[in-house]
């Protein structure tokens, strides 16, 4: 029975001296990992605080770029709509040059007509007593106010033709410009989304912040 007692007090001894030694270990590796601790705490705000940053820059980001993509979607249907006016205009114009070339030759015509009328009831003509132009002649003066009305017409038409020739090759020139700038403005809108996209990346990968304000401001720009 003694025996007993002495192999349990053995172990008793034994099992508290293993707890010590532990207990020792743990009291040693506590104080190793203390200063670590304290520095970790300001470092464990300071992630609290870079992941805050973060969801405000994420948040203004993908607003940014809905804004962008919408912005982007319209200009390219006003691009695509100032072609096709400046197509339309285009066809137009050449009609109307090829119509005033028409009235040009009408016109010509016309006035040798009446040239030829005017020669033919001459004084000159009227001393010779050619009686064989006679017919021609009166022919002729039944004519002369259709002519005249027709003259008149067409210097009409020919002044109207050349407005609108002016006005169209203005238009186009406006145009052009218009669709120019146009792609210069989504040119840019590529080029600040870009920016975004790496300032994005490089913000999540760990580096410096910018103020949100600046976003906000390039936002407000567009």
């Amino acid at each position: 029975m003694s025996a007993l007692n002495q192999r349990k007090g053995t172990t008793l001894d034994e099992m508290s001296r293993i707890i010590q030694q532990l207990t020792n270990r743990i009291n040693s590796k506590r104080t190793q990992l203390a200063p670590i601790l304290r520095e970790l705490r300001p470092l464990r705000q300071k992630v609290q605080e870079v992941s805050q940053v973060h969801a405000e820059k994420k948040a203004t980001y993908d607003a940014l770029a809905v804004g962008q993509e919408f912005q982007a979607g319209r200009l390219e249907q006003d691009v695509r709509a100032s072609r096709e006016a400046g197509r339309t205009e285009e066809s137009r114009f050449h009609y109307l040059s090829a119509v005033m070339g028409v009235a040009w030759v009408q016109q010509y015509r016309l006035q040798e007509e009446m040239r030829g009328y005017l020669a033919g009831n001459s004084p000159a003509a009227a001393a010779t007593g050619d009686t064989g132009n006679v017919g021609a002649n009166d022919r002729r003066r039944t004519y002369r106010e259709l002519y005249t009305r027709k003259i008149s017409e067409q210097e009409s038409i020919t002044r109207t033709l050349k407005e609108e020739q002016k006005r169209l090759i203005e238009n186009q020139t406006s145009g052009l410009h218009q669709v120019s700038l146009w792609q210069e403005v989504v040119q840019l809108l590529e080029t600040k989304k870009l920016t975004q996209e790496e300032h994005h990346a490089k913000t999540k990968a760990g580096g410096e912040y910018a103020d949100v304000k600046e976003i906000q401001e390039d936002r407000m720009l567009l």
